[in-house]
């Protein structure tokens, strides 16, 4: 047997088997979390055990022994059959931890008498994220380790891509987990598409129907999160790739959809990737329908010029239930993203509050993100601060509370947020902040169904209760760059663009309100003029804000810095206290 190797602790392949004691870091995530994967089987446990797949003589003993469970979940008891079968499916199922079942996978690569040719790739995944597939890897990795002479490799934005096509050519090629984007990439720039020439079968979304999948070797494509992916505008790219693949009337593959919901993108999808005749099988019962309705949901409204304040209040708060709280902050961007995770480290620092606090977001580097989601992961109380990154897909145990601070992209994105507490029958605690100006939100037919009542103790976001922050949110916005604020403040415009219509705003009235974010509230004091930060003319244009450039501090494109963020000059470790960025 080969032995088994990685390129680097982030984006790993598999070769052949490897004590699991001696995995690389990056891996032990994966065992460190059965504990939480033995709570979320039993959960979500089915009447159905993997030993009577064997007795029907479905799958091998040899199979059954290798599963660290007795019995299936909904999903995998729902699905193995079919799988076995080569049927195309299309799932709905929200349990996003299903990755354990190898029952099928397992099987029909241990029926293969010899391996696919090395060069070629025999199963495709897409995931919308780079962390989801990461974590997507990883579990392959965990899966078929041993097995047989099976890789992994996983090629996503943010990593060399140089290096990536180079182990297309060096190494086995099983097993490739991609981002739309970076395979797009590779197909066009590295020759990637002749090498899915055997590809056998296409799985869009979901980690369950993935994992059934991915031992078998049976040259299938996972696109994961198939409502996200779309949700991000990714259709056109997924089309492509799709037609990057041989033709299924003289290549057949079998093809699988897994979904947690099923809005017109994803059937529009499952027309084109799917046979006529596939099976739509769903495992959400009828008092599943609504968000868990064990998350207790509250919404906070406070005066826009509060929003930091209050913010800074309510997560305080929340960590402070108890020394296990665990706590995801949702932001609308990227950049706002950075600006909170950033005056929330220097606010705890000036309070001498030692608290783990993590960032993850488009704009940190993927060595970055990696670092601070498996780090978030690894604790029991601490908070993390995150655009839509982490929003579906990834798991982390433990979360006690997910606060969203500001608008959601939409009800559905706020329902996905939620999803990443009360996990495995756990309890947890969803709260809205909004704006006055944002309470539009709350009206929408999805938010009405919903069982959201006000803030349970909303003396945390009182007059008296924000006055004694509001010093502490001054001085720690004053510890953070200008140019940090003025990213955020284009970040914010450019958001709140999408909704103007349901804010009733004008683009004057837009930007009215960017310059009071910007200097009222972010503090922007720039050259101390009193002008609201520079904006790139291009960015103006992109916008659709060129007759209210009169309004804006208009700056030609010839004075970008280029570059990636320029952070924490200001602040950082020097407060003592324990961050993670």
């Amino acid at each position: 047997m080969s032995q088994f190797s990685t390129v680097d602790p982030i984006i790993p392949y598999l070769g052949q088997k490897r004590a699991s004691n001696s995995l690389p870091p990056a891996l032990r995530s994966v065992s460190a979390t059965r504990e939480e994967d033995s709570r979320v089987q039993t959960a979500s446990r089915s009447g159905i055990r993997f030993k009577d797949f064997q007795e029907r003589g479905l799958i091998s003993q040899e199979t059954v022994d290798i599963i660290p469970f007795e019995y299936c979940t909904r999903v995998q008891a729902e699905t193995l059959g079919p799988i076995l079968e080569g049927c195309d499916i299309a799932c709905q199922d929200w349990d996003r931890k299903n990755y354990r079942l190898h029952a099928a996978a397992i099987e029909r690569l241990l029926k293969q008498r010899t391996a696919p040719d090395r060069h070629h790739v025999s199963i495709l995944v897409l995931s919308p994220t780079r962390e989801l597939a990461q974590q997507i890897a990883k579990e392959s990795v965990s899966i078929v380790a041993g097995r047989r002479s099976v890789e992994v490799q996983c090629v996503v934005g943010g990593t060399n891509m140089r290096a990536e096509a180079a182990r297309f050519d060096k190494n086995r090629i099983d097993i490739l987990v991609a981002t739309p984007g970076r395979l797009i990439d590779h197909i066009q720039n590295s020759n990637l598409g002749p090498r899915f020439k055997f590809l056998q079968c296409l799985v869009l979304d979901g980690q369950s129907l993935y994992t059934k999948c991915l031992g078998s070797c049976s040259k299938w494509i996972w696109t994961s999160e198939a409502d996200r992916l779309l949700d991000q505008g990714f259709m056109a790219a997924i089309q492509t790739i799709l037609g990057s693949l041989p033709d299924r009337n003289t290549r057949p593959r079998q093809t699988l959809l897994f979904s947690a919901t099923l809005p017109k993108e994803v059937q529009r999808l499952s027309s084109a990737a799917l046979l006529p005749t596939y099976r739509y099988i769903s495992t959400i019962s009828e008092t599943e329908q609504s968000t868990h309705e064990h998350v207790k949901q509250e919404v906070a409204v406070v005066n826009s010029a509060n929003i930091l304040t209050a913010a800074m209040s309510l997560l305080h708060d929340a960590l402070s239930a108890s020394n296990t709280s665990k706590i995801i902050a949702f932001l609308p961007t990227a950049r706002e993203t950075g600006l909170f995770a950033e005056l929330f480290a220097n606010i705890m620092g000036y309070r001498n509050t030692k608290v783990p606090i993590f960032e993850v977001h488009s704009r940190k580097s993927q060595s970055a993100r990696t670092k601070a989601t498996d780090g978030f992961r690894s604790v029991n109380h601490g908070i993390l601060f995150s655009s839509d990154v982490t929003a579906r897909g990834i798991d982390i145990p433990g979360v006690t509370a997910v606060v969203q601070i500001g608008l959601p992209m939409d009800s559905d994105q706020y329902i996905h947020r939620l999803g990443r507490t009360a996990r495995a029958g756990n309890e947890g605690r969803g709260i809205l902040l909004l704006s006055n100006e944002e309470t539009f939100f709350m009206k929408k037919k999805v938010m009405q169904e919903l069982p959201i009542k006000p803030l349970h103790n909303p003396d945390v976001i009182s007059s008296p209760i924000l006055a004694s922050w509001k010093a502490y949110v001054a001085k720690g916005l004053n510890n953070i760059d200008d140019d940090i604020k003025a990213q955020a403040y284009v970040a914010w415009m450019g958001f709140r663009r999408s909704f103007a219509k349901d804010l009733n705003w004008s683009s004057e009235e837009l930007v009215r309100q960017g310059n009071n974010y910007a200097l009222d509230v972010l503090l922007y004091r720039g050259e101390g003029t009193g002008k609201p930060p520079p904006i790139f003319s291009t960015v103006v244009g992109k916008m659709g804000l060129k007759e209210v450039r009169n309004l804006l501090n208009v700056v030609p494109d010839d004075r970008r810095k280029g570059g990636p963020d320029r952070r924490h000059g200001k602040s950082g470790r020097r407060h003592g206290f324990e961050v993670t960025k």
